[in-house]
């Protein structure tokens, strides 16, 4: 094979990541559904990676996840323990469906779920797979990323809900209970067994629950009780820009200033004000002794960068992964419109311990001391974002792989 070919097999390489995994246990009936869930990741990063070592890349921040295009959302029932007969299977597939297309998660998240497909496996048809499309409404800045890092795409979600019911269960004395119960010579109550509209409904809001964890906006629900055996991270941990609309619209709407914030900063050494050198000094710290001693405008460029990462360094720890999930209530809550002016109240205070009260102070002072030198910047309208000349890669796209089964 000859090395572009090796070179672009690379790059249509798909990784796994291993996401969420719990059980969540009914404190009303014997009722169990256990979760496994998996992100599959499509980059240009070498295939022996371990998901220890992506994983760490994507905590440190040195690798953001992008969109690339609808995201898959492949879920595998596993009924062979529910103990449900075959002509109610479909019935109850549909309602697992159903669920998840109305579940209030995805508003509360700005995204949209649909189902595409309904495949049945297994000899008695009790492992059905259903695939889902997942997206957002606005997608004008789903390209938005941090120039200074690495960039992957998020191609899918994998997840098997694995359900087990028994229909031996105990109740305290006093419970209302249907008919078809006895009492055992302690008191306790046995032999309860709920109908299948109960039993549905409740596997239903078990299915709900479990994607609220599985994304990251809920970790406690009455009446369940829920094993994590390993701490792992949610898809708002991983892909915050993927999976919540108001936390990519905040990156938006503050990152666009970065290109001339750090053009600012690192032109201010030069500044005629001596308060302003003195500012700009402190903000750049020890970058500041570089350009001082070689005051060249690759220096300063050099520089740009720097503020420039710490500035992104700055809004990704202030502004939280799961930005606006607690506003949006109930199942009849609306998508958030595709623009707005709104400034979340998150994000005022996110620069105060770099620039406090001073950068109104340095841009006032700002054409008293130099001309800003538009020549650094370039605009891209393709990813409707502004960055300083020389920074930032995107990875190349190449023809699309199935998700892997």
């Amino acid at each position: 094979m000859s090395r572009v070919g090796a070179e672009n097999r690379m790059l249509t390489m798909y990784m796994q990541l291993d996401s969420k995994a719990f059980q969540m246990l009914s404190k009303t009936y014997n009722l169990s559904l256990s979760v496994t869930s998996s992100i599959f990741i499509h980059s240009s990063l070498a295939s022996n990676i371990t998901q220890d070592k992506l994983l760490l890349l994507i905590q440190s921040k040195q690798l953001w996840l992008l969109p690339r295009g609808l995201c898959r959302l492949d879920v595998s029932l596993r009924l062979s323990e529910y103990e449900i007969c075959s002509q109610e299977h479909d019935a109850f597939v549909d309602l697992i469906v159903d669920t998840v297309c109305q579940s209030p998660v995805w508003s509360q998240l700005g995204l949209k779920a649909e189902i595409l497909d309904v495949q049945y496996r297994g000899e008695e048809g009790n492992s059905p797979n259903l695939y889902f499309g997942i997206e957002q409404p606005d997608m004008s800045s789903a390209l938005l990323s941090p120039p200074h890092v690495h960039t992957a795409h998020l191609s899918g979600l994998e997840c098997i809900l694995q359900f087990a019911y028994s229909n031996q269960t105990e109740r305290s004395p006093g419970s209302v209970l249907s008919p078809d119960c006895a009492t055992s010579s302690d008191g306790s109550i046995t032999n309860y067994q709920p109908d299948s509209l109960e039993l549905w409904e409740h596997s239903s809001d078990l299915v709900e629950a479990a994607f609220c964890i599985i994304l990251g906006t809920r970790k406690i629900f009455q009446g369940l009780s829920i094993r994590e055996p390993k701490k792992s991270p949610s898809l708002l941990d991983l892909a915050p820009g993927i999976c919540n609309s108001r936390y990519r619209k905040s990156i938006v709407s503050h990152s666009k200033h970065f290109p001339t914030i750090a053009n600012i900063f690192a032109s201010s050494l030069h500044g005629q004000s001596p308060e302003l050198r003195r500012k700009g000094a402190e903000l750049l710290g020890d970058d500041s002794a570089e350009v001082n001693s070689d005051p060249s405008q690759h220096s300063v460029t050099q520089l740009e960068s720097s503020v420039h990462r710490m500035l992104w360094d700055s809004l990704q720890n202030d502004v939280k992964p799961t930005i606006g999930t607690k506003k949006t209530k109930g199942k009849k809550a609306t998508l958030p419109a595709a623009e707005s002016n709104h400034q979340d109240e998150d994000i005022n205070r996110i620069y105060s311990h770099h620039f406090e009260s001073d950068l109104s102070t340095i841009q006032d002072q700002l054409m008293l001391d130099y001309m800003y030198e538009g020549s650094n910047i370039v605009y891209s309208y393709e990813y409707g974002y502004a960055v300083p000349t020389g920074q930032g890669f995107t990875d190349s796209e190449s023809a699309g792989m199935p998700l892997p089964c």
